[in-house]
């Protein structure tokens, strides 16, 4: 079913923005002004890149942002929106077509076909929800769609946490494993 979308007003602090999209358990909060206009989106990525190049926690939502390194700011929004009656095909089609953009995205705002008002944010994990019904796909297996292993980012048990937040901001991953003499250990998310 339909999962509630996370809003979070441009003034808040990015630590509040973390708050909300953990007692949700969202990756995505659409931004508002105090009017409820939208203002662009935030991810969990966004919150990692902010995080990882040092950024306090009471920084505004708002101003990061505006800052030039969010992945939804509203200036790319034309780009990354959907409709509520988007086929969800379509949907995945054009999400996978900004996936190597410098503003790499896995998240997609849906606005009203007629009114453009904010329903809400439709994410890769939505889509993995929804493709997790679909009866044509049961044969698929995970080898066919999974990342593989010489793709993904390593680190050390050694390094900080902010190592591999910098090491996820700089290549828009949303992971990376960790390991000791090729055995992993551990996943940072």
């Amino acid at each position: 079913g339909q999962r509630g979308t996370v809003v979070c007003l441009a003034r808040a602090a990015l630590s509040d923005a973390v708050d909300l999209l953990v007692m949700h358990d969202r990756t995505a909060a659409g931004i508002v002004d105090d009017d409820g206009n939208l203002k662009g989106v935030l991810t969990e990525n966004d919150l990692v890149l902010a995080y990882g190049s040092g950024l306090g926690v009471l920084t505004t939502v708002g101003s990061w942002l505006e800052g030039g390194h969010a992945r939804l700011p509203v200036s790319e929004l034309s780009e990354l929106t959907v409709q509520p009656s988007t086929p969800l095909l379509e949907a995945a089609v054009r999400m996978r077509s900004h996936i190597q953009s410098e503003t790499a995205c896995h998240h997609l705002v849906v606005l009203g076909e007629e009114d453009k008002q904010f329903h809400g944010v439709l994410s890769s994990l939505d889509l993995a929800r929804a493709i997790c019904t679909l009866q044509k796909l049961r044969g698929t297996t995970v080898a066919e769609v999974m990342k593989p292993r010489g793709d993904l980012l390593w680190c050390s048990p050694a390094n900080t946490l902010a190592d591999a937040l910098a090491k996820m901001a700089t290549v828009h991953q949303n992971c990376v494993l960790v390991a000791n003499d090729d055995e992993v250990i551990g996943i940072v998310t």
